[in-house]
């Protein structure tokens, strides 16, 4: 079970008849800045490509109007 190696349990709480645990990751501070930013890299990049794209789309309609 290497699932929950790098996981520290928060809380049990019973429903519906069985018992659930609740866990947060373990992350150090500079796991923590890399993770973050890897995502506002991921988003930026998301971004740029659709800014990218309706771009090409407008420039391929105006070549198509003239």
């Amino acid at each position: 079970m290497k699932d929950f190696d790098n996981k520290e349990l928060i809380r049990t709480y019973e429903k519906n008849g069985f018992t659930v645990k609740a866990y947060k990751s373990i992350m150090t501070d500079k796991e923590r800045t890399l993770k973050d930013a890897q995502i506002k890299y991921d988003i930026l990049n998301i971004i740029k490509d659709l800014t990218v794209t309706k771009k090409e789309n407008i420039e391929y309609e105006n070549k198509i109007a003239l």
